[in-house]
């Protein structure tokens, strides 16, 4: 008989339709945990050990806020969520909307005024847990040599990248002395919220509309679109995230422009869409719930 369980943090796993992430070699969630250890290795171990004075408050929110893209992008497709990592997971879209926010509201706290490092140090450690909760129930599961060959693979990808970087390009992190929030345009990771501030006339509504963008991913632990990733719907919740993830890229491509003609429109196109997936989905999540729940009923009639 074909049966649905729940992990001991709370997920569910049903053996009709997917197969286990521990049995698969590499999956979406381990190309997320790769992508974040690259960007904490770049951004923080090695200029932490051969070069200390380079760490900075505003280097620290670059790593954090570049982890943040594979870390979220991941979790929304996904959908997977316990009572632990709702617990983690909620702080750090917290964390993460509060310093972007912070940006275009001029009597907000900034947190180099009270300790440049406290608010950095909070939001690294509050991204750092829960990575550790998302992936630590595949990676128990696997034997310890393919976490070994993971790290060395993360180091040496990350000492080529670095490498390649200083010595064809630019550094890919802005130096120490530099203040993001003092720049004429928002800073690089506020770029698609500013789009979207910028979407309606009224400063207010902008606001009201941008903090709700910024908090939206707070619903996601009770959206069930982990459903949506197995049987019929997969693919078409593949493509439904991969447009999430183009919308996001065009809005902060937008968000660098004048908002005025053509791009102007196109941004209010590409924030209806930002909010179509997080009204959406969710409702699809739980239709989904609804004909699993018919389906086992049936089973035991």
């Amino acid at each position: 008989m074909n049966s649905s369980v729940r992990d001991p943090i709370g997920r569910r796993s049903d053996d009709r339709t997917e197969t286990p992430l521990s049995a698969s070699p590499f999956t979406a969630q381990d190309a997320s945990l790769f992508l974040v250890l690259v960007i904490a290795t770049d951004g923080l171990v090695l200029p932490g050990l051969f070069a200390p004075g380079q760490v900075s408050a505003p280097l620290l929110m670059t790593v954090f806020h570049l982890a943040m893209f594979p870390h979220v992008g991941a979790t929304l497709y996904l959908g997977r969520f316990g009572a632990l990592r709702t617990a983690t997971w909620l702080p750090l879209i917290a964390i993460s909307a509060a310093s972007e926010l912070f940006t275009f509201v001029p009597w907000s706290w900034h947190w180099p005024s009270v300790s440049p490092h406290l608010w950095p140090a909070l939001a690294l450690s509050v991204l750092g847990l829960d990575v550790i909760v998302m992936h630590r129930e595949e990676w128990r599961a696997r034997p310890a040599w393919r976490m070994v060959v993971f790290l060395v693979t993360v180091v040496a990808v990350t000492v080529t990248l670095d490498f390649l970087a200083t010595s064809t390009f630019s550094p890919p992190f802005p130096p120490a002395s530099q203040d993001l929030a003092s720049a004429t345009q928002p800073p690089w990771h506020t770029l698609p919220l500013f789009a979207i501030l910028r979407t309606t006339p009224d400063k207010m509504l902008g606001l009201m509309v941008t903090c709700a963008a910024a908090l939206a991913p707070m619903i996601w632990p009770w959206s069930r679109t982990d459903l949506l990733r197995i049987g019929g719907t997969r693919w078409a919740w593949r493509l439904v995230c991969t447009t999430f993830c183009a919308t996001w890229i065009g809005l902060g491509w937008l968000g660098a422009r004048p908002a005025e003609g053509l791009a102007l429109h196109v941004a209010r196109v590409l924030a209806a869409l930002y909010f179509a997936y997080f009204l959406l989905s969710p409702l699809a999540g739980r239709w989904r719930g609804g004909m699993e729940a018919d389906r086992t009923l049936k089973i035991f009639d």
